[in-house]
């Protein structure tokens, strides 16, 4: 069985294309989007999306959000002496996904098609790579978040030549796509994406409003549990003022001052965050040699896509409203279960072709260039693609020559992305050729001639060994069955609630909380499921009032 699975900053969504049309995945929780955060619980074993997001603010330490920024700078999770790195973190993530995929649909998972943002680099696609070995799954292929999009939006309209502008809103960032269809083909014309406009640096915005309106110490605002419980309140609230609601909250622990945000404050909070969406949305429009006029549609998609003031923003760039009906959650992964159907010999999907495009320029420096960045293949090239460069030694009597290999638009080395440095040798004076290379999956590799074959110096991961034992170190760690993660969930839920509780309710739900998780411990799954339900009356019960007030 082949799924195809949105690799997200925030949530993770897998499909899987059945009966002419993608089918959304459900989790252990019935929910189709898991959260995209790991953790280790208190009894060492592993949580993954939700159970994992709600410990997030509470246990800082032991939570990570391995999809978030970039790859290189995601710390490890440890536990004693054992440590989950950035590559086990997702592993885990997909793991979950295709369990849960194996579930819904009865049959094991085998091979994924993963949508990942478009401003990944090639070492952070091969960390997603590399994650799908640890996962035990081959990927077949990685897929830009906005080519995703377009082919869900293509899918009913086969039979129709459009050219259309795919805008997906995340929380990572911002992915854009200039793309072509007719007779059933999907031409990629030119892809950009934008880190820095992303959902979470809106999050940010309205959290630092917060802080402020707050009249927030400086010791607080370094108070690494207490920012994260505030990005937690600052989501809920950012959905309430997208919904045309003024929001009344308190900010500051222990304090019964409160902070009024209103819809028109929200608006010009958002206006330097909009500014950045023209970045990657004119470069998309300039590179495919394309204006407004030429649009047949907008498409926007992505959780930040819900806010009204970017629709409206879409529509005053491009003269025109974004399509309606595209669902802003679900379409990355339904283009990415579209995929899998078409690479599975979906007959009903027989007539579609789909051509990409490389995001980004791949280049070189030599060691005698004096640093000048000289690219090989040019962002928005058609992949798969390669360049062959002839290296001559200077003077000729030189025996080897350094070459630095980046991805980046920048003449300047230090704003560029390094993939990898080598040393070529030359022989009796002689030149190599160089073939620098792009894959459908927007890999690098780079060979040198020799003789009639072409010998790799760059882009081939990490060896079937490396992988088999880190995959062993994995499989040791404990990851709850799947029947047990709702309990869990539960057991997290009612630890929140219970500071909040007054004696002798209190007791009673710490005596429920220790009886459900004995049973658990014993894997006792009737037990657990009556103990769940005694919990889950309890907390009815008793519900939270944290919620901030709206108007």
């Amino acid at each position: 069985m082949i799924v195809g699975i949105d690799l997200g900053t925030a949530t993770c969504l897998a499909a899987a294309w059945k009966d002419g049309r993608p089918r959304l995945i459900p989790n252990a929780l019935g929910d189709v989007l898991t959260p995209s955060y790991v953790g280790i619980e208190d009894d060492g074993s592993v949580a993954i999306g939700r159970p994992a997001f709600e410990r997030w603010a509470t246990h800082p330490h032991l939570t990570s959000r391995p999809l978030q920024g970039r790859f290189d700078e995601v710390p490890p999770l440890r536990d004693g002496d054992r440590e989950l790195g950035r590559d086990e973190l997702i592993a885990l993530i997909l793991r979950s996904l295709c369990a849960d995929a194996h579930a819904f649909l009865g049959a094991p998972v085998t091979a994924v098609v993963i949508a990942v943002p478009c401003a990944l680099t090639d070492p952070e696609r091969r960390a997603v790579l590399h994650a799908g070995k640890l996962a035990g799954v081959r990927v077949l292929r990685l897929l830009n978040a906005s080519t995703a999009v377009a082919l869900h939006y293509a899918q009913p309209r086969a039979d129709t030549n459009s050219r259309f502008l795919v805008m997906d809103f995340g929380s990572g960032g911002v992915n854009v796509a200039a793309v072509d269809t007719f007779d059933g083909i999907v031409e990629v014309k030119a892809c950009a994406g934008d880190r820095s406009a992303s959902g979470d640096a809106v999050t940010r915005l309205l959290a630092g409003h917060l802080l402020d309106e707050a009249h927030a110490s400086a010791e607080l605002r370094a108070d690494d549990a207490f920012m994260r419980r505030l990005m937690l309140r600052a989501e809920v609230v950012k959905r309430e003022l997208s919904a045309g609601r003024d929001v009344t909250l308190p900010v500051i622990p222990r304090s019964s001052d409160t902070v009024h945000v209103g819809v028109k404050t929200f608006e010009a909070l958002l206006t330097p965050w909009l500014a950045l969406l023209w970045r990657p949305a004119e470069r998309v429009m300039r590179d495919a040699r394309l204006r407004a006029a030429d649009l047949n549609a907008v498409i926007i998609s992505g959780g930040t896509s819900q806010l009204p003031q970017v629709r409206a923003f879409a529509e005053q760039l491009f003269g025109r409203p974004p399509v309606e009906g595209v669902p802003a959650m679900e379409a990355v992964a339904a283009g990415a279960a579209m995929l899998a159907g078409m690479i599975a010999g979906d007959v009903g999907l027989s007539r579609f072709a789909l051509t990409d495009v490389c995001a980004y320029t791949l280049g070189s420096i030599e060691d005698t260039s004096g640093g000048t960045y000289s690219p090989a293949i040019e962002r928005n090239t058609v992949i798969p693609a390669s360049h062959t460069r002839r290296m001559l030694p200077s003077p000729p009597d030189r025996q080897t020559l350094t070459l630095d290999l980046y991805q980046g638009e920048s003449r300047r080395r230090e704003d560029n992305v390094p993939v990898t440095s080598v040393r070529l040798p030359f022989a009796d004076g002689e030149g190599t050729d160089i073939r620098f290379s792009y894959d459908a999956n927007g890999l690098v590799s780079m060979e040198r001639a020799e003789g009639r074959q072409w010998i790799p110096l760059a882009g081939e991961g990490l060896s079937d060994l490396h992988s088999a034992e880190r995959r062993v170190a994995l499989d040791a760690w404990t990851v709850p069955a799947r029947h047990a993660v709702p309990h869990r969930m539960l057991l997290t839920e009612a630890g929140r609630a219970l500071a909040e509780l007054p004696q002798p309710t209190r007791a009673r739900l710490a005596r429920a909380m220790l009886l459900l998780g004995d049973a658990l411990a014993a894997r006792d799954r009737a037990a657990s499921a009556q103990h769940a339900a005694t919990l889950r009356e309890m907390l009815a019960a008793n519900p939270r009032r944290d919620a901030p007030a709206t108007t």
